[in-house]
């Protein structure tokens, strides 16, 4: 029994949590379906992994430069006095706890997923590990500490919930991903998709696709501003300099660890950029190894499977979309904040962060394919208004969890979390009120 649980561990903390080793296991099983000879399964296999190596570093990085962007702002919007919001609500789990309960939803989510794909029309596989965590994570909170479930069955039905999420999400969102891919066998894993369907929806109705954002014309002296790297830098270092120019050398000194204010704020707009262009060459990478190697698995295994990728893959359709709608939706999820903060909130609740540039920045993406540049911004300002108001709703629920909360939550763990507490609440399981 204890080797069964030394095992479960290591598959949980350490393989389907590693979107790396996740997608090269898609690669070498679709390749060995595909009865390719080792040479070549060895040679997908180590490509796919690089790749998403390379991603993953890149990923990491840009969310170290966000992470920076955010504090910056966080502190002119709070005048540097923070949240005074105490947690205000029982804490009776802790977040390792509730993590472990997460480990073994992952389990049963993966097989759930993998049964809908292969015995119902909903053909996708959801390939993102660490979304697929953060949603076990906060569904674990959310039956553990606010509905006081514990044991078996909650994780069995947090599993089937979070396989059902993994299978449904992306596939309601398809026929908009697959009209801004051009009709290329992938989808949208990510935790913005919920927001990215309404974009898609509304798009259409507010704005002008033939207006897009992407094909803003520059005069021939500014040319050089449609290579995505030199417009990328300009305008990072630009926003970084102004929100340091705000914030004022005392506070800028706090942060940039020794090194001139000023050189400091342009030095993180060029990381941002680097960074980018990392990431970008990674999704390359991997996206040639793993797209002509899943054609095995949606060929032999699962009939028609099309695969769910995190959300930087579809970064390659709207550049501008992407800054734009990051900038947009970073403003009005701080004008979020501050209505948060005027509310006797029992928890603390901090503005979306790290995900206005990849949920903003998505939904910008969907809205700008069907709706132009009108639209992109408008949906942009809706999202991160909305998915920082809405935390009101649910981040008392999880509580365990709530320092992670404020970094990884978004529109789906919004809308996922808050039916899975209130349909609880109606069912007479919660174990406080707010």
């Amino acid at each position: 029994m204890e080797i069964l649980q030394i095992v479960g561990n290591i598959i949980v903390s350490q393989i389907l949590t590693k979107t790396e080793i996740v997608m090269s296991l898609i690669s070498l099983v679709g390749l060995v379906l595909l009865k390719k000879p080792v040479e070549k399964i060895v040679s997908g296999v180590i490509k796919t992994y690089i790749g998403v190596t390379i991603f993953t570093l890149g990923l990491n990085s840009v969310q170290a430069a966000v992470g920076v962007f955010t504090n910056m702002f966080a502190n002119l919007i709070t005048g540097g006095q923070g949240l005074e919001n105490a947690i205000r609500v029982p804490v009776n789990f802790s977040a390792a706890e509730t993590g472990a309960m997460a480990g073994y939803m992952l389990l049963i989510g993966y097989v759930v997923n993998i049964l809908i794909a292969r015995f119902t029309k909903i053909k996708m596989i959801y390939l993102t590990g660490h979304w697929s965590f953060f949603m076990a994570q906060f569904i674990a909170a959310c039956v553990m500490n606010y509905l006081g479930l514990t044991g078996a069955a909650p994780i069995i039905i947090g599993g089937i919930i979070l396989g059902i999420y993994q299978a449904v999400f992306p596939y309601i969102l398809q026929p908009y991903t697959a009209k801004l891919t051009g009709g290329l066998p992938m989808a949208l894993g990510h935790g913005a998709s919920f927001f990215a369907l309404i974009a898609s929806v509304i798009a259409p109705k507010i704005g002008n696709p033939e207006k897009n954002m992407e094909d803003i014309e520059v005069p021939d002296r500014l040319s050089f501003l449609k290579e995505i790297v030199v417009t990328l830098s300009l305008t990072m270092m630009g926003m970084y300099l102004i929100l340091a120019l705000f914030n004022g050398q005392a506070y800028m000194e706090t942060i940039s660890g020794g090194q001139n204010w000023i050189l400091f704020a342009l030095f993180q707009g060029l990381l941002f950029s680097g960074s980018y262009m990392v990431l970008l060459y990674g999704i390359r990478s991997f996206l040639a190894e793993i797209t002509p190697a899943f054609q095995g698995i949606s060929t032999r295994l699962v009939s028609g499977a099309i695969p769910a990728f995190d959300g930087p893959v579809f970064f390659q359709y709207g550049n501008t979309s992407l800054i734009i709608g990051f900038i947009t939706s970073t403003i009005f999820s701080a004008l979020g904040m501050v209505v948060l903060m005027q509310m006797n909130l029992p928890v603390p609740i901090m503005m979306v962060n790290v995900e206005n540039f990849f949920g903003g920045g998505i939904t910008a993406i969907y809205a700008n394919k069907f709706g132009g540049r009108r639209a992109a911004i408008i949906c942009a300002a809706l999202y991160g208004f909305l998915t920082t108001i809405v935390r009101a709703l649910y981040f008392p629920m999880i509580v365990p969890e709530l320092e992670w909360a404020q970094i990884a939550c978004d529109a789906d763990q919004a809308v996922v979390v808050t039916l899975i507490g209130y349909v609880g609440k109606l069912l007479g399981l919660a174990k406080y009120a707010w």
